[in-house]
């Protein structure tokens, strides 16, 4: 797959699957194999579980894309998450294979107001 295709792939899973709640796409979206590296989850259902409980309840977070580009088989995404408690930005870093999500690491921080 191109650089442009596994883009899609990353902005398909935090604009659709993420800001829209729409977890009945999470196996279209992530590997049977998937690894959540900084929380140790493995596995989609780990993960469906996880990112249910995370995003599933209070106002839909939205996450945007700042930044976002690849080489091989990783994207990195820059990002803000609005509308959650507390705000965040962070960057992700996500592995593709076989046209899906198979790793993930990110680095989150909360916005702070001034």
């Amino acid at each position: 797959m191109s650089i442009e295709d596994n883009k899609a792939i990353v902005r398909r899973w935090q604009e659709v699957v993420l800001n829209q709640r729409r977890f009945d796409l999470l196996d279209e979206v992530l590997h049977p194999d998937y690894v959540f590296q900084d929380a140790n989850i493995h596995g989609r259902e780990e993960a469906r579980a996880m990112f249910t409980e995370w995003f599933g309840h209070g106002p839909a977070s939205q996450f945007t894309n700042l930044d976002m580009f690849g080489e091989d088989d990783k994207i990195v995404s820059r990002w803000e998450r609005a509308a959650s408690s507390p705000p965040s930005k962070g960057i992700s870093i996500f592995r593709i294979a076989e046209g899906k999500i198979i790793e993930d690491w990110a680095c989150i921080e909360e916005i702070k107001s001034a």
